[in-house]
């Protein structure tokens, strides 16, 4: 939702493409194309756990999604990736809560 909001055809201003938004390196080393719609999930969902299994804090790992492999004190204070953060535990919250 936060990243392309459903839309496969979405690129970012930074080249990231399809629903989960993968970039070109994401694509290379999870052999998967973002235009595809099933490879662009199961990409983004690999990198998400590999985040996961990485830093074990879903905030954290969140922020690496969204603000790159630079260290965490350095992308957690992007305006940009505060606030997508912030909108992805919404959500996850909610859909939890909503499902339990």
């Amino acid at each position: 939702i936060v990243e392309s909001n459903y839309n496969q055809e979405a690129v970012s201003p930074k080249g990231a493409a399809g629903v989960m938004q993968l970039t070109s390196t994401v694509e290379r080393i999870y052999n998967v194309r973002a235009g595809v719609f099933e490879e662009n999930i199961e990409g983004g969902t690999r990198f998400l756990r590999d985040l996961m299994d990485q830093y074990d804090e879903l905030k954290i790992a969140l922020a690496h999604y969204n603000g790159g492999s630079r260290p965490y004190y350095k992308v957690k204070n992007y305006p940009e990736t505060e606030n997508y953060v912030e909108k992805v535990l919404n959500i996850y919250n909610s859909m939890k809560e909503r499902y339990k």
